[in-house]
């Protein structure tokens, strides 16, 4: 039986190997904990600590024995064969384990109790000596006091009976660790034999390699990698896919291609040998997939003919398939930091499953925990084609510098509740820690690489939902429920593509309207990307969903990206060069609505502009300033978190202080509609939401006035203000969540948005780089209201974005009955 389940050459055998060594050895290990936890047994079970038993006891005390080793074994195979080992191993192997792996550890365990237990049973008497040492008679109190104190601290210092421990260090793991490391890997000598620097390359070998023609359209080549004697040679073969032989689908990042290398292809199904010309991410992909013997890799460089764009047409729409038939999909996150993270992954991954806290101080350099970040962060994760070769793979393996990991691991880190991973083992409660540290401690090290970390963490959350959802979507049966290009793309953050119609064609396989006529695969660049993002966007309003409509706009963006807009585009079109005009999750709860609804316009298309019928609700009369600049966050190290969280505070301080006075100035009261000033104007702040509540329910007003009280007293006398008061009439748990909820509509509504008073006294938010004298309307079709601003045009508008205007919202009382409905017309 394979222990490890994976071959000798498997990237990941080093890895598992010392997982499954670990493993075994945690079980021996806990194994022999029963055994000295039954030899204590047995010598607190001695005659003398009990001065009321006679000689003829003594068979008794044999059966009593027994009893010991009997129940002690029992409770030990439930533990082996519970559904929490099953759980672990899942875990952290990634398979379930089969019944001859559970009885294998059991049998280990059975022999780590038995050695552990004839070695010590001679020597039972140390258990007693301390407390005959200094009572020769002991009484029955003081003897059963002592069992009771003894039986407590052995069972605090037994190992753990489980897969992986969670603890900082366990000598199994140690053990394991030294014996695994011994091997050399060869990988880098034997790659040298078909890949060589450019310009370390011999005239003999700058032959291009010719492709021969793809005989059919579901024939796909695959590289064939042959290493004999720690030499290597490299073919590449066609085969029809469905009668593919076993191969690895490579899942990787191209990179720069300023330093080119040479694959050297030997023959195959090109009559010609030569080189391909491959980046240096690519190059460390294969070094890195070198086999003892044969095997299969798809390589997009190189299995596709990059420079011919027919065969690109017919070769893209297969990549799906590609993917999910392979039998492992390697996905290799470039770097050269050879910090390992796996053990720190497996030990995070088992905390959070035991519902423990993990305190990132507990074990471990904070260059680890930097590493880790690393992994969250690389861009690997950011580009478009990625998706579609991580969500189809059937298995997924990760590869980061020397460490191969789990997609699923990382998924499930990012999942950690606030709170589950700590700066330090100390807990005082998330929120009080947080604001009484931040203004402080600039120099805590541990601080800043958790805020990092963190940061992160709430990064990849994003990506991972989106994997997760899409994984559900291409597992659903009912195509009428899977997700269309334009929600996947709409709940996306912009990703990176050479090409921006790649943002399109990179999540066909993904999505349930893959073979609508304008979703089809172009490369041909005398059809322009304003002519397919116009075809894409007009098919989409017809077919009434709204995803692309509520993203596009010429709103400007508080990170500005080297980004520019598509040349001659229209304003309503969504640009899949620069992405949604937004950086954030919108707060705006009506846009979430139209998002995951039908939703048809009214509107017909001509060559000059879209005619949209709708109501001019008013005009912008007066405009806030933005909440937050860029300056406040570009060019500052993250290391400098505590001083850019101050800023910031002072900054949502200062807009609190400037839309109050806004509101009191040009604002009437009552507001229009009948309520009272005041309460229009913080539901405007939050856009009316509140812990997932519309109409927010009224204590968030408190929960925003105190907010707005602590941070002006920590800008004034840095001292944390005690919440103690605020608290008296909620819980932790409802504390807690008021102060994320706030949180979590500040950063939705104030960042992406601007605050605004309309003509009529209307408040309400627009999109950055709104001006006075834009307008808000509403569309017949759609309940949010859209901000126009008038062109130079006669009667035309450009569309800067969604908004809200606190009164004309769904529930709220508009009187959109007294204003006429028109044809607006949007270039």
């Amino acid at each position: 039986m394979n222990l490890v389940g994976l071959e000798f050459d498997h990237p990941a055998f080093p890895s598992r190997l010392r997982l499954t060594l670990e493993t075994c050895l945690s079980f021996a290990a806990a194994g022999a904990g029963h055994g000295v936890f039954s030899v204590a047994c047995a010598g607190l079970m001695a005659l003398q600590l009990w001065p009321f038993m006679a000689n003829e006891d003594i068979k008794g005390y044999t059966s009593l024995n027994l009893i010991n080793i009997i129940l002690i074994n029992a409770l030990g195979a439930w533990n082996s064969f519970s559904s929490r080992v099953s759980r672990d191993y899942r875990l952290h192997f990634g398979n379930e384990p089969s019944t001859s792996r559970l009885l294998l550890l059991e049998l280990l365990r059975l022999s780590g109790f038995f050695f552990s237990r004839a070695f010590l049973l001679q020597h039972a008497a140390i258990f007693t000596a301390p407390l005959c040492f200094f009572a020769p008679k002991p009484s029955t109190p003081l003897s059963v006091s002592y069992i009771v104190l003894i039986v407590w601290a052995l069972f605090r210092i037994l190992p753990e009976h489980t897969v992986m421990s969670s603890r900082s260090f366990t000598l199994p793991r140690f053990v394991a660790h030294m014996t695994a490391s011994v091997s050399k890997d060869y990988s880098k000598e034997i790659a040298a034999a078909i890949l060589k620097p450019l310009s370390l390359a011999s005239s003999d070998t700058q032959t291009q390699y010719r492709y021969a023609p793809i005989p059919t359209t579901r024939t796909i080549r695959l590289l064939r990698i042959d290493c004999r004697e720690k030499t290597a040679s490299c073919a590449l073969e066609a085969v029809k896919l469905d009668d593919a032989p076993p191969f690895w689908a490579v899942s990787y990042l191209w990179g720069s291609e300023d330093k080119p290398q040479l694959l050297h292809v030997t023959g195959g199904s090109s009559p010609d040998a030569g080189y391909i010309p491959i980046t240096s991410n690519c190059a460390a992909v294969i070094q890195a997939l070198i086999p003892m013997g044969v095997r299969y890799l798809w390589i997009d460089a190189v299995c596709i003919n990059q420079i011919d764009a027919s065969e690109k047409e017919l070769q893209v729409p297969l990549m799906g398939q590609i993917y999910s038939q392979a039998s492992l999909v390697v996905g290799h996150l470039y770097t050269e930091n050879t910090m390992s993270v796996t053990t720190l992954l497996h030990r995070m991954v088992q905390s959070l499953a035991n519902g423990k806290k993990f305190a990132m101080d507990s074990g471990g350099a904070n260059q680890i925990y930097r590493t880790l970040s690393e992994v969250l962060n690389h861009q690997y994760f950011q580009r478009a084609w990625i998706v579609q070769e991580i969500v189809l793979a059937k298995s997924l393996l990760l590869i980061h510098g020397k460490d191969c990991m789990s997609l699923d691991h990382l998924i499930t880190i990012s999942k950690a509740q606030k709170g589950e991973i700590l700066p330090e083992r100390s807990d005082s409660g998330l929120f009080q820690t947080w604001m009484t540290r931040i203004p402080n401690d600039q120099n805590n090290w541990k601080l800043q690489e958790w805020l990092q970390f963190t940061m992160y963490v709430s990064e990849f959350k994003g990506r991972a939902a989106i994997i997760e959802n899409l994984r559900l979507s291409v597992r659903e049966k009912d195509a009428s429920h899977a997700l269309t290009v334009a929600q996947i793309v709409d709940h996306n953050p912009l990703l990176q593509a050479k090409y921006p119609r790649d943002q399109v064609y990179a999540l066909l396989s993904l999505a349930s309207d893959s073979t609508v006529p304008e979703l089809q695969p172009n490369y041909n660049f005398a059809v322009s990307d304003k002519e397919i993002f116009t075809g894409i966007s007009w098919h989409y309003l017809q077919a009434g969903q709204l995803n692309l409509f509520l993203s596009a706009g010429l709103a400007t963006k508080v990170f500005e990206l080297e980004r520019p807009r598509t040349p001659g585009l229209p304003s309503w079109v969504y640009d899949f060069s620069s992405g949604p005009a937004r950086e954030f999750s919108l707060g705006n709860w009506a846009v979430d609505v139209e998002r995951n609804r039908a939703a048809r316009l009214t509107c017909s298309l001509s060559p000059e502009y879209l005619s949209v019928r709708g109501m001019i609700i008013d005009k912008v009369a007066f405009v806030a300033s933005q909440a937050i600049q860029p300056d406040d966050v570009c060019g500052k190290p993250i290391s400098d978190i505590v001083t850019i969280t101050r800023d910031l505070m002072q900054r949502n301080m200062l807009l609190v202080d400037e839309t109050r006075g806004m509101a009191q100035n040009y604002v009437p009261d009552p507001y229009p509609g009948g309520v009272k000033r005041e309460e229009a104007y913080w539901r405007t702040m939050i856009m009316d939401r509140f812990c997932d509540q519309t109409p927010a329910p009224s204590e968030a007003e408190d929960f925003l006035v105190w907010t707005h009280d602590m941070w002006r007293q920590l800008q004034t006398n840095m001292a944390p203000l005690d919440p103690s008061k605020f608290k008296r009439r909620r819980t932790e748990e409802q504390f807690t969540a008021g102060i994320i909820s706030l949180m979590t509509r500040i950063t939705g509504v104030w960042m992406p948005n601007t605050f605004v008073v309309l003509d009529s006294g209307y408040m309400g938010w627009s999109p950055l780089g709104v001006q006075a004298g834009d307008v808000f309307c509403l569309f017949d079709g759609c309940i949010v209201p859209f901000v126009l601003r008038p062109t130079l045009g006669a009667g035309t508008f450009s569309l800067c974005g969604a908004g809200y205007a606190h009164g004309f919202m769904p529930g709220q009382q508009p009187g959109v009955e007294e204003r006429p409905w028109e044809w607006i017309k949007i270039v």
